[in-house]
């Protein structure tokens, strides 16, 4: 098994068009770059690439195009490419989901996610593989919260921790797939789950994100024979999580900096001893998982992607689910590690969990399916074991 890593810069000039808040802001300035980066799998019978984006989110007919584009330059199937934007809230606005997206620029970044995949071919090497889980702790807050003691359907209207507790309990599990090459830095594929809307204002930056891949790095620089490592991220199930809590600061450089420092040393904790996992079958598959029409609510058709790369693989959610839908999607996949992300192939909408439907609130209609949750879940893990034979 061939393995392959490529980053390219993606920033957006100023005056462009920030997405995240139901605002526009007009971009004045640059924190950090904005990256796509991409890693590419190949058995010589079959090829695959995970590209992961610095941006908000895109509608499902900006990755088909996307995939479509970086199928026709690189001989792929373009069902084999999975593309994930992170969802950071300060990334530019692309798909035009609230604001009108700059032309010239959706041109430009569709052109260089191709090319970060040409370019992460050419890098293509005999690999080794090793898998871990390690903590990322305190850093991720679910985001909902309700009344204690009460039999009423409604959502808390404050987070005083005297009167409300949160619907659920984050996913601290930090996931890594460690992959080492000869003579090439060893690719580091991280895998947490958190909002990535720690600072907001008009200037640009991948979040808590960019400290993650830039602590990793730096700390990795000695491995593959002083070659290093490199870091590409996929953001897991986020819908309801927020990167700051009741009692922690909301923002600020400083705290993204400081999340990506935990979340790269839950990976740290773990990077020496990962075990080796044995990958040489490919696959990878997209379905409609249809949620049938409910109340008011019409069908719904949420794809899923499954991409797998024998000892591990990656499932992909049209949208926000629930942390629940992830932590379920892994614990119940037939894959020896499963890297879930969010807003995948498309956004679609939030995809919340059973529990939380009655509820309403952010992103939740109370009158959707509350099927929603089983119906994604038992399609992803399905299609796991389909792959995985």
């Amino acid at each position: 098994m061939k393995a392959g890593f490529a980053r390219l810069e993606i920033t957006p000039g100023l005056g462009d068009i920030i997405a995240g808040y139901h605002e526009p802001r007009i971009s004045t300035g640059i924190l950090d770059e904005l990256y796509a980066s991409a890693v590419v799998f190949s058995n010589g019978e079959k090829t695959v690439a995970a590209i992961s984006l610095d941006i908000l989110e895109l509608r499902k007919s900006d990755t088909d195009a996307i995939r479509e584009l970086v199928a026709k330059k690189n001989g792929l199937d373009p069902d084999a490419v999975l593309v994930h934007s992170t969802h950071t809230h300060t990334g530019p606005e692309v798909s035009g989901i609230m604001f009108t997206p700059s032309a010239e620029y959706v041109n430009y970044l569709f052109k260089r996610i191709a090319d970060t995949v040409t370019f992460a071919l050419a890098d293509m090497a005999e690999a080794k593989f090793f898998t871990a889980i390690g903590e990322a702790k305190g850093i991720s807050f679910i985001r909902r919260f309700v009344y204690k003691d009460s039999d009423e359907k409604v959502l808390a209207n404050t987070t005083d921790p005297a009167v409300a507790v949160p619907q659920g309990t984050p996913d601290e599990n930090v996931q890594l797939v460690k992959i080492e090459r000869e003579g090439k830095p060893d690719i580091a594929i991280v895998n947490f789950q958190t909002h990535p809307d720690c600072i907001g204002g008009t200037k640009f930056t991948a979040d808590f994100i960019h400290f993650t891949r830039l602590t990793l790095e730096q700390a990795l620089a000695d491995e593959a024979d002083g070659l290093g490592a490199k870091v590409i991220y996929f953001n897991g199930a986020q819908g309801d999580t927020s990167c700051h809590g009741i009692f922690h600061l909301k923002g600020g450089y400083n705290r993204i900096r400081h999340m990506g420092r935990v979340i790269a040393g839950g990976i740290l904790s773990v990077y020496t001893y990962a075990e080796e996992v044995e990958c040489d079958k490919i696959g990878f598959k997209q379905i409609d998982a249809i949620v049938p029409a409910y109340n008011d609510q019409p069908e719904k058709a949420l794809h899923v992607t499954t991409l797998s790369v024998g000892g591990f693989g990656f499932v992909g959610f049209p949208g926000e689910p629930y942390t629940v839908i992830g932590r379920r999607v892994k614990e119940n996949s037939a894959y020896g590690l499963t890297i879930t992300s969010c807003n995948t192939n498309g956004w679609v909408s939030y995809i919340p969990s059973r529990e939380a439907v009655p509820y309403g609130g952010m992103g939740v209609n109370p009158e959707c399916n509350p099927d929603i949750e089983d119906i994604i879940v038992e399609a992803a893990v399905a299609m796991t074991k389909e792959l995985k034979g």
